[in-house]
């Protein structure tokens, strides 16, 4: 049914993999966990990230050098087995528990792509992460209805699934 992607180079996704693993696995459905380390030279950072291979259809895979965003992420998809595939950023962390149902429920026969969405914390980060934090908040964190008004301006990559052949063809 559906195959969680998430690429990573030196951060920490243990968080997130526990988070979106207790949330899929809640909904009874199949389902793969891939985390590609694209090659990170922290290892205190992979020595946390391994723990998670011990979840249960979760797979931790260290590359051996950099390939780069695009090039892991067609690895990811790749190697993926189910028909959907939903790719995570390392950095994104689901606001609400059922973060992986609302993309399940909006599957339809005719879906290709369903696009999540991203919010920013309140709270003003340190001084070297300001410029990002104000773009963020004032460019990528649109509501829903903003995205779907105009849905080719506002895509966003770090959360999204798609169906497998439809990532694969160049659709996307």
């Amino acid at each position: 049914m559906l195959s969680i992607l998430i690429p990573t180079f030196n951060y920490n996704i243990t968080l997130l993999v526990e988070t979106v693993h207790q949330q899929i696995k809640a909904l009874s459905v199949p389902f793969e966990i891939l985390c590609y380390d694209d090659g990170s030279v922290n290892n205190e950072i992979i020595t946390e990230n391994k723990k998670i291979e011990n979840l249960e259809n979760t797979t931790y895979k260290i590359l051996e050098k950099n390939i780069g965003r695009s090039a892991i992420r067609n690895l990811l998809a790749k190697e993926a087995k189910f028909e959907w595939v939903l790719f995570l950023d390392a950095d994104v962390l689901p606001k609400s528990d059922d973060f992986i149902a609302s993309y399940l429920k909006h599957i339809t026969k005719t879906s290709q792509v369903i696009n999540g969405g991203i919010l920013y914390t309140e709270k003003k980060p340190m001084d070297s992460e300001l410029l990002r934090w104000f773009y963020g908040k004032k460019r990528e964190a649109l509501s829903t209805d903003k995205r779907n008004k105009k849905p080719y301006l506002s895509f966003l990559t770090l959360n999204f699934l798609i169906k497998k052949k439809c990532f694969q063809n160049g659709f996307f």
